[in-house]
């Protein structure tokens, strides 16, 4: 094992045994990754003075891809436990930083100069954490963005908590040790595929109720398993874990914030719009100077159908400064709420703003389904059907999923454009979901009365 180096008033010094330390070390956990690991660490040895990699039971060309790479490589068996297994990574780095990564996360050239110039600052006292920019992709291109601890001293007393979701910001603050924010952007790539975010929340829920059985659950406990529950989309058990969680830890806890993003999200989802409305404007009440918090209520206003409450609030929100948070929020946010404003304009009848609104917010955010969607019957109700063609056409290769509106909608342009043939295929979509859809029994009976009467002349 080897020893942690020493800090003083004066700086860093040499580790005890007389050996001059690396200064950053780079910590991974990985299973299976043989894929990844080339172009996660393509270029890292610019940066980072070591690679420390724990292996947990690959079974693929994980290790021999690692070492090939530069890496040390340790085995550590599996144990429902990630902190266990990350923890066991800082047991072999040497440096006097850690710098953690996962295997799907990818940091440019750009950043990796920023992380050069912040090694600088790895070399005076006293030792403090750095929270950088993780910003997430999905499949749609739509990137959210938020602050994390990645960079922190290899100091005694500072590991990796909680059986999943681990963290070391806790440990920080307990030992005093301030984390300052630094603007150094890693892009984290496991979020494109929806099938696989749910397996893992699946996983980790699996983990926790098996770590949890007969032993008290603490705030961050409660907190962990909402964001697993959330992720299964069982919005009734995220909202019983996130209130049970801000009951008992309060408003100190660091996660406090940011469950009135997932509360609040989770009401909406289960059609108790009013109670997040109220929780909204609780949490404005808290952070008067959150843009964020502006944008939430404003979004939560324009589904409750409160348009003109809604947009003072969403101005506010676009006018006004957002910081990047601590949780996850829209890289894209402007577009988000230029989305909703245009809702608020259609609330309040005022149709050709509401189509300069999507139209600012197509420029930013060109493939928002949801804008899109908006966009198009916007569009239709206007009179432009070439423009909402356009943008059914487009909304349809950006959604998520079967959408019975849109799916009706296209196909009744497609019908008004005389393409029948492509309109009777989006009714026969329809009328999969389901046969006695009355809309696209209707609208199949015009087609074929229209094709009969074609051919009769």
């Amino acid at each position: 094992m080897s020893e942690t180096p020493v800090w003083t008033d004066r700086g860093l010094r040499d580790s005890p045994n007389g050996d001059d330390p690396p200064l950053l070390s780079l910590c991974m956990i990985i299973k299976n990754e043989a894929d990844n690991l080339a172009e996660c660490l393509s270029d890292m040895d610019s940066v980072v003075d070591e690679t420390v990699i724990v292996d947990t039971g690959s079974t693929d060309r994980s290790v021999e891809t690692a070492e090939a790479l530069g890496a040390r490589v340790h085995s550590f068996p599996w144990i429902d436990d990630f902190s266990a297994a990350r923890n066991e990574s800082l047991r072999h780095a040497r440096g006097r930083y850690i710098l953690w990564l996962d295997a799907d996360d990818r940091i440019e050239a750009r950043e990796l100069e920023k992380i050069r110039n912040l090694k600088e600052n790895l070399k005076t006292y006293p030792p403090r954490g750095y929270a950088l920019q993780v910003i997430c992709r999905d499949r749609s291109g739509q990137d959210v963005i938020y602050y994390q601890l990645r960079i922190f001293p290899n100091i005694p007393g500072v590991r990796f908590e909680g059986v999943v979701h681990e963290e070391v910001t806790p440990c920080l603050h307990r030992l005093g040790i301030d984390i300052a924010k630094a603007p150094i952007a890693i892009l984290h790539t496991g979020y494109s595929d929806a099938a696989a975010l749910r397996k893992k929340a699946m996983r980790n829920l699996a983990i926790l109720n098996r770590r949890g059985s007969g032993t008290p659950q603490t705030p961050e406990d409660h907190a962990r398993m909402a964001q697993c529950c959330f992720g299964i989309q069982d919005y009734d058990a995220c909202i019983r874990h996130l209130l049970e969680a801000r009951s008992a830890g309060g408003k100190a806890a660091p996660f406090y914030k940011k469950t009135y993003t997932t509360l609040a999200d989770c009401y909406l989802q289960t059609d108790q719009g009013e109670a997040a409305v109220n929780l909204l404007r609780q949490g404005l009440a808290e952070y008067p100077d959150s843009g964020h918090m502006h944008y939430l209520l404003g979004a939560a206003l324009v589904l409750t159908g409160k348009f003109r409450e809604a947009f003072h609030h969403l101005q506010t929100a676009l006018n006004g400064e957002r910081k990047v948070e601590d949780f996850p929020v829209l890289s894209a946010i402007d577009a988000r709420i230029r989305y909703y404003i245009g809702r608020c304009f259609e609330g309040m009848d005022r149709l050709e703003d509401a189509l300069e609104a999507y139209d600012l917010s197509l420029s930013e955010a060109p493939y928002d389904f949801d804008v899109l969607r908006a966009y198009g019957f916007a569009s239709a109700r206007s009179g432009s059907i070439d423009r909402a063609f356009s943008a059914f056409q487009a909304a349809k290769q950006a959604a998520p999923g079967f959408d019975r509106g849109l799916w009706l909608a296209l196909a009744h342009v497609h019908a008004f454009l005389g393409e029948t043939h492509a309109a009777r295929r989006l009714y026969q979509e329809v009328l999969k979901q389901d046969p006695a859809d009355p809309d696209a029994r209707s609208g199949v009976t015009r087609l074929s009365n229209v094709i009969t009467a074609h051919e009769d002349s």
